[in-house]
């Protein structure tokens, strides 16, 4: 530049690592040289063919020197003369070149930067600023970060779990796979966290006293049931041929810590109970008695709400099935009150609010004694020199409480009837769940209104075990369920019928139930009362009775069983030929058949041979022949149904039962039959007739028509002329009211009814127990009722 000679100095340095490997940049730096040197030499050879022909070059020989940081220094000098400049105008490629020779010196100049001097050339990435991101420190002899305990990675941003915990650290935190737990996932986490019934031990469960299995979810029976019976959720349920139940009381109770306001209790007891029962009161002769109950699976207990420097007697119970065991005793007395700067708390009821004055150390209190579902206003306030200060309040609610004494009873094959006590607590309804223990996909869920305290259980399968669970609700709010178990029975063999008889022998023949079974039980009832009873295998579905008497009828039971349980029996009344009738459609026909002794028979009614019913004749009252349809006589049967059960009947016909709105269409729609009631109460009897009864069809709702009364109770049954029938769930009255539901029964009602032969046994109140209003009125129960029919011509001789 300025017309003097352009100066070029090419210098290339190569850095050497400690070890004797080329570093990253060391590398970078080779390439730009080499890059330079070739466009220079471009640049020079341009150059030199634009140079006069007299112009000559000056080149001093390359040297090179090493130096203390092995680096080695190329140098070599070029001089242009100042003519080889200034012609660029008219070679465009010798400016390109210029240009790019600039450049490559810019480049050259920033490695030297960054790697001259005493530092060392490192390839390694470490981020921007601060480097190893914060967690650790860069280490140019390595090249690398060193990261700080808990850190790890190329650049120290992966957090480092402690011990190589099985699974991935969050924010420091192990989260843990499945199945380990722990800060740093080094213990075995327990099936069900072994239900707080026990301990858990690198993922085993050791189980409390009463309980066993993988997760302590199985309760034990006391003494295993004394070999005569089996376990089933603790109790025993025993063999044929044993009962009772080991009601012990609980043993070695003693005192364990005594303050002015509380005593613990401990004791101990073999067997699992339902819970206990602790009774408390003073030993002075105004004391009041005082009681608490604690879950069956505690021996532990501390009584609360007592006075100090009293003396007490203390007695426990064992409570189960309702049932209370002799008690076991102390006396204690309470430690006397030391006054000091602190006050002692103390409760007394003012204008129904209770108040507790705590230490000022106190920052938490649990007030028992609450009723569920009530709304309660509470307030703290602080007290200094007697002064009250402002109060802190919030209000709030108790949960309600999930009903009470849940049983299972009336347990068949396919259905089962649940029952419970109302909670304490004001309810909209009551949720009923209910499935197979081990199917939860299976489970069904129904609301039942909150008046109704039983439910039926329809549509089971036989031979399972099934669990069912009631809430209550209120709103939005949902108890605790509370829950019960119970097991179907075995099904009966189905379609058992005669299908070859001759004048001695008959063949039966069956299908068999859906439960597996391990043999059937049949047994033959002879005319004389001889009985004949045999022992089939679980595959036989066919059998042949030979040696019989003919124009005989036989009572035919076959049950089937699976060790000790056995099913509802499938019946059949059949005879040999000779009979009058071969299948007679109602009882009239039976006692012309030669049978003269009330009790069971089948009828085929409407004449229908595949359509046998088991019925019970009464053959004594008024000459005989009637078909007894419904009996009320020990309250023993819940008549408080629903449509489908009217419909198919119900009971059992040697005791309380009903045959049903479909059976009764069916048989006096064959032929006129008449109607008769008898009533009895204690020595008094009464009974109403009618020479006609006919019910209608059921798309009539099975209508009611009576013909002309007789008799001695009074012909209230003509309030109810040509009235559907009605129950709970199928309301056809014309009461503004539900008549079936607001009297707990079922009958064909108007606006209610003078006569209610399915309602509430034994119930003297208003219009809900067994009425005939003629007779007794409206508010006593009949104890016995019998509903009876029979042809109108059975009179008649010649029909005879």
């Amino acid at each position: 530049k300025n017309g003097k000679m352009k100066r070029l100095k090419t210098l290339i340095f190569f850095s050497f690592g400690q070890k004797g490997t080329l570093s990253i940049f060391m590398l970078a730096s080779f390439y730009v040289a080499c890059v330079y040197c070739l466009t220079f030499v471009q640049f020079l050879s341009l150059s030199l063919s634009s140079l006069p022909r007299d112009a000559t070059v000056e080149s001093q020989a390359t040297d090179y020197a090493f130096n203390r940081q092995n680096e080695i220094v190329f140098t070599h000098r070029i001089n242009i003369p100042k003519q080889a400049c200034g012609c660029t105008d008219g070679h465009p490629e010798l400016r390109e070149l210029l240009n790019r020779l600039e450049m490559l010196e810019d480049e050259v100049s920033t490695l030297r930067e960054r790697c001259g001097g005493h530092s060392t050339c490192c390839g390694a990435q470490v981020g921007t600023k601060p480097y190893c991101s914060g967690h650790g420190n860069y280490s140019t002899e390595i090249c690398a970060c060193i990261c700080d305990k808990g850190w790890k990675g190329p650049n120290c941003t992966l957090s480092d779990c402690p011990n190589d915990c099985r699974g991935h650290c969050v924010d420091g935190d192990c989260v843990c796979y499945d199945p380990w737990t722990g800060f740093d996932c080094s213990e075995l986490i327990c099936p069900n966290d072994c239900y707080d019934r026990g301990l858990c031990v690198n993922g085993t469960c050791l189980c409390d006293k009463g309980f066993r299995g993988e997760d302590c979810g199985e309760r034990v029976c006391t003494k295993n049931c004394t070999g005569h019976g089996r376990c089933v959720d603790g109790k025993c349920i025993c063999n044929p041929g044993y009962t009772g139940e080991d009601l012990s009381p609980p043993k070695d109770l003693s005192i364990s810590e005594i303050t002015p306001k509380t005593v613990n209790l401990t004791w101990t007891n073999e067997m699992l109970v339902k819970e206990y029962l602790i009774t408390y009161i003073p030993t002075s002769s105004d004391g009041l008695q005082l009681d608490v109950r604690v879950p069956g699976d505690l021996t532990t207990a501390t009584i609360t709400e007592i006075e100090p420097g009293i003396e007490y007697s203390i007695h426990v119970y064992a409570i189960l099935d309702n049932k209370k065991s002799i008690p076991v005793g102390t006396r204690v007395a309470t430690k006397v009150v030391v006054f000091l700067s602190v006050c002692f708390y103390f409760q007394k009821e003012e204008n129904g609010k209770i108040v507790n004055t705590l230490p000022p150390s106190q920052t938490h209190f649990e007030q028992s004694g609450l009723g569920p579902g009530q709304q309660y206003e509470v307030s703290v306030s602080i007290i200094k020199n007697n002064i009250k200060g402002i109060p802190l309040s919030r209000t709030i609610v108790t949960r309600i409480d999930a009903p009470d004494e849940v049983e299972v009873r009336d347990v068949t094959d396919t259905s089962a009837m649940v029952s419970w006590s109302r909670p304490v607590a004001e309810v909209d309804k009551f949720i009923v769940s209910y499935g197979p223990a081990k199917v939860s996909s299976a489970w069904h869920d129904m609301d039942v209104h909150a008046t109704i305290m039983q439910h039926i259980l329809e549509g089971l399968e036989p031979d399972t075990d099934y669990q069912v669970s009631i809430s209550s609700k209120k709103g939005d709010i949902a108890s605790e369920p509370i829950y019960e178990s119970f097991t179907t029975g075995l099904d009966a063999p189905r379609d058992l019928e005669a299908i070859e008889v001759t004048e001695t022998t008959m063949v039966l023949l069956w299908k068999k139930p859906r439960a597996n079974i391990t043999n059937y039980r049949l047994v033959f009832v002879f005319t004389d009362g001889q009985w004949e009873e045999l022992s089939l295998p679980a595959d036989a579905t066919t059998y042949t009775q030979k040696h019989l008497v003919p124009g005989k009828h036989y009572n035919i039971t076959l049950v089937a069983e699976h060790g000790q349980r056995k099913s509802a029996p499938a019946t059949l009344t059949a005879s040999t030929v000779g009979l009058l009738y071969k299948n007679p459609k109602d009882c009239s026909q039976t006692l012309l058949n030669g049978e003269t002794t009330s009790g069971l028979y089948t009828i085929y009614p409407g004449g229908y041979d595949k359509l046998p019913v088991l019925v019970y004749c009464d053959m004594t009252t008024d000459g005989g022949g009637w078909l007894v349809i419904l009996r009320r006589q020990n309250g023993n049967l819940d008549f408080y149904r629903n449509w489908k059960n009217y419909t198919s009947g119900f009971g059992d016909v040697n005791n309380e039962f009903w045959l049903g709105l479909s059976n009764l269409h069916t048989i006096t729609a064959s032929s006129q039959y008449e109607l008769r009631v008898d009533l009895r109460d204690g020595q008094e009897s009464a009974y109403a007739q009618y020479d006609r009864l006919y019910v209608g069809e059921p798309r009539s709702r099975y209508k009611l028509q009576t013909g002309a009364y007789s008799g001695t109770a009074g012909d209230s049954l003509i309030y109810h002329q040509n009235r559907p029938f009605s129950t709970y769930d199928n309301d056809n009255d014309l009461a503004i009211t539900n008549c079936a539901l607001s009297y707990k029964g079922a009958f064909w009602y108007k606006n209610c009814h003078h006569v209610n032969l399915m309602g509430r046994y034994g119930d003297n109140s208003h219009s809900k127990g067994i009425n005939w209003f003629h007779w007794k009125g409206h508010e006593h129960s009949i104890p016995f009722v019998e509903m009876k029919i029979r042809p109108v011509n059975f009179r008649n001789l010649e029909d005879r």
